[in-house]
């Protein structure tokens, strides 16, 4: 019996620290961090090509609160360059935007990750995303994306660097996020 509660305070006690060291992964100052970063919103592995689709833009909305009002804000300007974050940071940042999207709606984002080709045999729509894994390869999030008029097309499963600029839109009572009028970088 003694043997048994050893074992099993073990077993909770690895679990605890195996919970510590993923939780433990590093971070900028607060400060930077906020200026740095803003939650990312993607619809994984879903992105189209189709002009249907009701887009939503940005909005300058003003908020009660000044200072709150001033982070969303400030969250908008510049460029958002996942590629030079490190794999946890942007798998974070990516899951970020696709839990709060509004926070990042007209602002530039850049990011690096695998082509992904879908097409709706229904509708007869083909969707593109820029699909990044985790650190340990287990776990994706993707953001969609609809390149400039005239721009071609990569192929499935290529290695891509893309920016766009981030909006949502709806499609059969669904919000979707894609970066429109987006570049593929080299």
């Amino acid at each position: 019996m003694k043997q048994i509660k050893i074992q099993t305070f073990r077993a909770i006690l690895l679990l605890f620290l195996c919970a510590l060291i993923l939780t433990g992964c590093g971070t900028k100052s607060n400060e930077t961090q906020k200026s740095d970063s803003a939650p990312k919103t993607t619809q994984s592995e879903s992105a189209s090509s189709d002009n249907g689709s009701t887009e939503t833009e940005a909005s300058d909305s003003s908020n009660a609160d000044g200072n709150a009002g001033k982070e969303k804000n400030s969250r908008k300007k510049g460029l958002l360059d996942l590629t030079k974050m490190s794999s946890t940071a942007i798998y974070s940042e990516v899951y970020n935007i696709m839990i709060d999207p509004d926070r990042y709606k007209g602002r530039m984002i850049k990011i690096k990750g695998v082509c992904y080709i879908t097409k709706d045999d229904a509708s007869g729509k083909t969707y593109y995303a820029c699909v990044i894994k985790d650190a340990t390869a287990c776990c994706s999030q993707g953001i969609e994306f609809k390149l400039r008029k005239g721009l071609s097309y990569p192929e499935d499963q290529s290695k891509i660097t893309v920016k766009g600029t981030f909006t949502t839109y709806k499609e059969k009572k669904m919000t979707y996020s894609c970066l429109k009028n987006a570049v593929l970088e080299r």
